[in-house]
């Protein structure tokens, strides 16, 4: 049977006040209104070709520039106050001794959607003494929903559908040594009895992965959140009043391909757009553990990790 996962993670949006002098998020995870160029389309069934500008939520724990926006007056969806571009070069995180332990001053970014097909590697997968949680259990064509509870609402900010998986020592052989994904997130984990989950491309006949975005800063008071209602596909999946954790269920068939439906039609239905591949002026020629043709927005060759 395929999975659904439900992944609840915190959902307030990143402040100044949440950042170190470098501009690393601290303290305890958040989202961010981000901007970069990348491939999107409004139509599952069509297959995204041109590269634009995009806009969307998501978590990205290293430095950024950011400018303020217009804040309306909204009480139940949430309207970001400022909107986030990558920079480059991102600085390598420092790390502190504490009582013989090592403690990481800065936060690992999972999931990870620059550079090629999203990374799902570490977030919840580990238990108490770094016990394996169920979670790393995931298969090929598995859905995970990573949003978090915002007023009452699971609002979406990323749609992963696994494609293929590895143990994370595995996975860091492939890995460039300085490059985006290296520097914001395996340094961070190295060593961790993890997995590393590798979202599927865009195809026309199965589940992708894929973060809702947009084209527009909407009049320059940037976009909500879509969230996702408990009807349909859903009724069983959404739960209003959880507000962390995992919420898992085994799809009644051998593909999770209703469930996924439904998200896409939620999320077009809100006036978002299906973004496959978002870009990072660290990506380079390779990057991910395929090399992507932004032409075509598909996987080609062979290439690294960025």
């Amino acid at each position: 049977m395929a999975k659904c996962i439900v992944f609840y993670h915190p959902g307030a949006e990143v402040q100044r006040s949440n950042l170190d002098s470098n501009g690393w998020t601290r303290g305890q995870h958040g989202r961010k209104f981000l901007r970069a160029t990348g491939m999107s389309s409004s139509d599952p069934d069509v297959k995204p070709r041109q590269s634009h500008v995009l806009f969307f939520w998501g978590e990205y724990e290293a430095p950024t520039s950011s400018l303020s926006l217009i804040v309306p007056n909204v009480r139940k969806r949430e309207y970001p106050t400022n909107v986030h571009e990558v920079i480059t070069p991102i600085p390598i995180r420092c790390r502190k001794k504490n009582h013989g332990k090592k403690v990481y001053e800065h936060l690992s970014t999972d999931p990870f959607v620059f550079c090629g097909p999203f990374l799902y590697s570490n977030c919840q997968q580990l238990g108490p003494n770094n016990v394996p949680r169920n979670i790393q259990s995931l298969k090929q064509g598995d859905l995970v929903l990573f949003g978090s509870h915002l007023g009452g609402y699971f609002a979406l900010d990323t749609c992963l559908v696994v494609g293929v998986s590895t143990t994370l020592n595995s996975y860091q052989k492939q890995v460039q040594t300085g490059g985006v994904f290296d520097l914001v997130t395996n340094r961070l984990i190295r060593g961790l009895p993890v997995t590393v989950f590798e979202g599927a491309t865009w195809s026309k006949n199965t589940p992708f992965s894929f973060v809702p975005c947009w084209n527009s800063l909407n009049g320059g008071q940037g976009h909500p959140r879509p969230v996702l209602e408990p009807t349909g596909a859903l009724s069983d999946m959404i739960t209003s009043t959880q507000r962390r954790g995992i919420k898992g269920l085994s799809a009644h068939s051998n593909s999770v391909q209703p469930i996924f439906n439904e998200v896409v039609k939620q999320v077009l239905t809100q006036g978002c757009l299906l973004g496959t591949y978002i870009d990072h002026p660290q990506c380079g020629a390779s990057s991910g553990t395929h090399a992507q043709d932004k032409s075509q927005g598909q996987p080609q060759v062979e290439g690294k990790v960025c």
